[in-house]
């Protein structure tokens, strides 16, 4: 990974932040449960300043979208916004789009490998409105207690819904056919339709999954994003939404981050 001796402080700092994430900004993650959904969360806008799609910080230079996303944006002219839930306008970052990493095996017509990597032009100053949030890396299994988050535009408000996981081969034969192992299914824990008025966590390409974890003696939260928006196409008729597993793509991600950090 290491391309050369000079790059080693540029690698060993954002291995730090993947790799130890959930030991890192403790001091900012200790929020209210609602500040804890909200703060990982990106504006993806275009050079006209509208939000076209939402996505997750993973680092403080990188956020973790859909690829279907960023097809309709162009690196440097597009920006990112991050902690758009803040009191106070200082608080809110807002940052450029310095490249865009696209999955290699993406097509715009599947949802399969529905995933990309947006690198900032400068890193954004963590506070407790603006918190990385850390990627699932287990495939084996998935957190039960899930949030997917969507942003209501014109009331400048994140909406938090809860989500349930279903089976993969009950999904499959139900809803998706071409459902992969690399996809999960999931449905509003209400009675409730999952998609809304636009905009909704259904709609917005990229949205992330979210699972809070307590962590050791002191109960630290740590908020892991587990999946990103990939696809719903029976939701407005109640059926499931499908997310990309940030897990199946961990290695991926860390790779890109790894590079991209190197060539910074």
């Amino acid at each position: 990974l290491l391309k050369s001796e000079s790059n080693r402080p540029k690698l060993d700092a954002i291995v730090q932040e993947v790799e130890h994430c959930h030991e890192l900004y403790d001091v900012y993650r200790r929020t209210t449960k609602e500040q804890q959904l909200h703060s990982q969360l990106a504006l993806i806008r275009n050079e006209a300043d509208k939000v076209i799609c939402t996505g997750t910080l993973i680092s403080r230079k990188f956020v973790l979208t859909a690829a279907q996303c960023v097809l309709q944006i162009k690196a440097v002219k597009s920006t990112v916004k991050i902690g758009v839930t803040a009191t106070y306008d200082q608080v809110v970052q807002v940052r450029k789009v310095a490249s865009i990493v696209v999955h290699p095996l993406f097509e715009p017509q599947s949802t399969h490998y529905n995933v990309a990597i947006l690198e900032l032009d400068t890193p954004i100053l963590v506070t407790e409105y603006s918190v990385p949030a850390c990627m699932w890396p287990e495939s084996e299994r998935m957190p039960t207690k899930l949030t997917s988050t969507g942003y209501d535009a014109t009331a400048n408000a994140v909406t938090v819904n809860v989500v349930n996981p279903l089976y993969y081969m009950n999904c499959r034969l139900k809803y998706y056919r071409n459902l992969t192992l690399t996809e999960t299914c999931v449905l509003p824990d209400t009675d409730g339709s999952f998609c809304g008025d636009e905009p909704s966590a259904c709609s917005e390409s990229g949205t992330g999954m979210y699972s809070t974890v307590y962590m050791n003696y002191d109960w630290r939260p740590v908020t892991y994003v587990v999946g990103v928006y990939s696809n719903g196409a029976q939701c407005a008729q109640d059926g499931p939404a499908i997310y990309t597993r940030v897990s199946e793509y961990f290695a991926w991600i860390k790779s890109e981050l790894y590079r991209i950090s190197q060539d910074a």
